[in-house]
């Protein structure tokens, strides 16, 4: 990081300041990341009962910008980042509950034949990516 923003930054990161910001902007950031999967889920299953309303699109959008930002704070703040293999597993077991019924509502009329083969590749798909990622730590 620059040392222009260092020094900019400092009175701040010292008194707190800086701390009870990022502890806002993380509760904001996720409270937004719950309301978008919420809206997500009830747009999947009553298809234009949100995006009649607001845009899905935006709403991501600002919410990766704030997650970014939010990122930045914490470098700022020198917070290291938390590994996946500390999440627990009420966590990823519900994320992994969800992630099985979009899919399976995504693909309720295609072929009976089509819908192994695509889980398949999702699932392949998602062994290398984390493998990949495994990789270059």
């Amino acid at each position: 990081m620059h040392t222009t923003i260092k020094t900019l930054f400092a009175r701040h990161r010292t008194d707190g300041r800086l701390a009870i910001l990022a502890n806002l902007l993380f509760d904001v950031v996720l409270a937004g990341w719950i309301a978008f999967a919420g809206l997500y889920a009830i747009e999947i299953l009553l298809p234009t009962s949100v995006t009649a309303r607001l845009s899905l699109v935006k709403l991501s959008v600002i919410l990766l910008f704030l997650t970014s930002l939010l990122a930045w704070l914490g470098s700022i703040l020198d917070k290291g980042e938390r590994s996946p293999e500390k999440l627990s597993r009420p966590i990823i077991l519900s994320i992994s509950i969800i992630a099985v019924g979009i899919i399976a509502l995504a693909h309720y009329r295609f072929p009976w034949w089509s819908i192994p083969i695509l889980v398949a590749s999702y699932g392949a798909a998602l062994w290398l990516l984390i493998n990949r990622n495994r990789e270059r730590r």
